[in-house]
């Protein structure tokens, strides 16, 4: 787990963060650290969503005089912020809704407030930058036009996703991260006839659908055990590409402690999983990064069913990679494409594409009006591509030197794995879905 990372530098400050989640109050790890250490990882707890749910943990639990007091003062400027943006995106979920319903189209709304109360207990510690749905397939000509009635017009996507922008053009700065924005952004994912692997859902979704409310409003949301299959897909499928939060980590912690001893929901979450074929893989591949950093925290018979069904291989790459992906700076990593490989997920083409992208970035801002925004506009775009382009560079070298040692590395685990099954007896399982005391 994350106290065992033998961390260097930024990644010391990086590793107590995420372990004071999991630690005794008087366990604290924090007075270590200088302001000066603080401030070189701004930008790690901004782009990691922990800043808020960090700063609620130390205030909570009476921590305040292990962080630097300039410390607390930015977290809470930016908590201040981000509760009036959440006000602002609940307003416009209500909107939306409400024009979904008034279209008589059948939808779900997807992550955002829906993960209240079991993976957040405050949606406002939420760093969130859009609005997420999900819809039948054939409910997309009736989506664009409730959604075009409101302002927003298509930006991108496939024939599975459509994005949607409303308001100004300009990409947010840095420094207003937390604070209500001039763009609104909404995403509808759509879910064909049969069985989805991007979220673990179908069709039979929209029928079994649940309620959550917050703010007095009640949003159309996937069932209890649906929710948390969708989040472990999420979390997985971050896993195949170069970024993943650490804050989702935390909140799927905190939907396992919240129904750690529910027996039907977990037995609900097994039958959930038999929908899609990756389902019992996202789960585990998931559960088992959350061993990486939090320890032995899910039901046992979870695991039984989960985490233990997953090769020696894959299980090392979790415990070889899973806490440097965390804890590496925005944009990532490309070592995401050795667990591609370990999972049967996309061919040797697709893989030497997404280390060598031979194209460039998506545009991020639409032509503006004035020269003065254009200027803007083509600066902020300049930015970005000499952030990918460095990028693509470091980490394509740091993939070759680690994909060499790989092997060897993995080829050791399959030698103990074999070794480890020849020379024990296993004991009787604990049970399907539960069974240890907490």
């Amino acid at each position: 787990m994350v106290g065992d990372y033998a961390g260097k530098g930024r990644a010391r400050l990086r590793a107590a963060v995420l372990r004071q989640f999991y630690l005794a109050p008087r366990q604290a790890l924090l007075p270590q650290f200088s302001l000066r250490d603080w401030e070189r990882n701004y930008s790690w707890l901004d782009a990691s969503g922990l800043a808020l749910y960090f700063y609620d943990l130390v205030t909570s639990q009476g921590m305040e005089s292990s962080v630097p007091l300039k410390v607390l003062e930015r977290l809470q400027r930016n908590l201040s912020d981000n509760q009036a943006r959440t006000r602002r995106m609940f307003e416009e979920a209500v909107d939306i809704n409400e024009a979904f319903r008034g279209h008589g189209l059948r939808y779900l709304n997807l992550k955002g407030f829906t993960l209240f109360p079991d993976f957040c207990l405050v949606p406002s510690l939420r760093n969130q930058f859009d609005l997420d749905f999900l819809m039948p397939l054939g409910e997309a000509a009736g989506c664009c036009e409730a959604l075009s009635r409101l302002g927003y017009r298509v930006t991108g996507g496939s024939e599975r996703m459509l994005e949607f922008k409303a308001g100004e053009d300009q990409p947010p700065s840095v420094d207003a991260l937390y604070q209500p924005r001039p763009q609104r952004s909404v995403e509808v994912h759509f879910v064909p006839p049969g069985p989805d692997e991007k979220y673990g859902v179908s069709e039979l979704s929209f029928e079994r659908a649940g309620m959550r409310t917050w703010g007095g409003y009640d949003f159309a949301s996937l069932s209890e055990a649906e929710l948390f299959m969708a989040q472990a897909f999420h979390i997985f499928w971050h896993l195949q590409s170069e970024w993943t939060r650490a804050s989702w980590l935390v909140e799927l912690r905190n939907a396992v402690k919240a129904h750690y001893h529910h027996e039907d929901f977990w037995i609900a979450l097994r039958e959930a999983s038999h929908a899609t074929a990756l389902a019992g893989t996202a789960l585990a591949v998931a559960l088992a990064l959350g061993e990486i950093v939090f320890g032995d925290f899910a039901p046992r018979g979870l695991t039984e069913w989960t985490v233990n069904t997953l090769s020696a291989r894959q299980r090392t790459w979790i415990e070889r990679y899973g806490m440097r992906l965390l804890l590496s700076d925005f944009p990532g990593s490309k070592l995401y494409l050795l667990l591609q490989k370990e999972l049967g997920l996309g061919s040797r083409e697709e893989r030497r594409r997404k280390l060598f992208p031979l194209h460039g970035p998506p545009s991020l801002v639409r032509r503006q009006t004035s020269t003065a925004a254009n200027v803007r506009a083509v600066a902020a775009e300049l930015r970005y591509w000499s952030l990918r382009i460095r990028f693509h560079a470091l980490e394509t070298a740091r993939y070759a030197i680690e994909a060499q040692c790989w092997e060897k590395v993995a080829a050791s685990s399959d030698q103990r794995r074999s070794f480890s099954e020849s020379a024990t007896t296993l004991p009787a399982s604990p049970g399907v879905y539960g069974g240890r005391d907490s």
